[in-house]
């Protein structure tokens, strides 16, 4: 394997956004997921602040709102999101990442796996989302 290999076969990260939707208060949102790099998510997951929600750091990060996907959530505000459409927002980006307890499921299915509360020293955190 070439490093040329990596990056013709998407093993090296591009930020595109990938559309999604999902069903949040009777009526179907579409919105856009950032593909993470390795980096991005091992940032977030293994961050020396415990005062930080891993969850509302991971939508910031890679949900993107407006037509074309221009509109970036402050920590803040993803932080404020309603619960329900914050575990929207949690659950795609891990299904586009790839990190999780679970495989890809299919998008319109709910993740109902037990997570863990702790701080991992891995890039696959629990797809629940974290309290804080």
């Amino acid at each position: 394997m070439k490093i040329s290999d990596l990056q013709n076969n998407g093993g090296i990260v591009e930020s595109e956004l990938v559309k999604r939707s999902g069903e949040w208060n009777g009526d179907t949102v579409e919105f856009y997921v950032r593909m993470l790099s390795f980096g991005d998510v091992d940032k977030i997951y293994n961050s020396a602040d415990l005062t930080m929600s891993q969850a509302a750091e991971l939508i910031s990060k890679a949900i993107r709102l407006g037509d074309n996907g221009d509109e970036v959530l402050t920590y803040e505000q993803a932080y404020s999101l309603a619960p329900a459409l914050a575990t929207l927002f949690a659950e795609q980006v891990m299904q586009v990442n790839g990190v999780g307890d679970e495989p890809d499921p299919k998008p319109s299915s709910r993740n109902k796996s037990s997570g863990t509360k702790s701080r991992s020293h891995s890039a696959a955190p629990s797809a629940k989302p974290a309290k804080g």
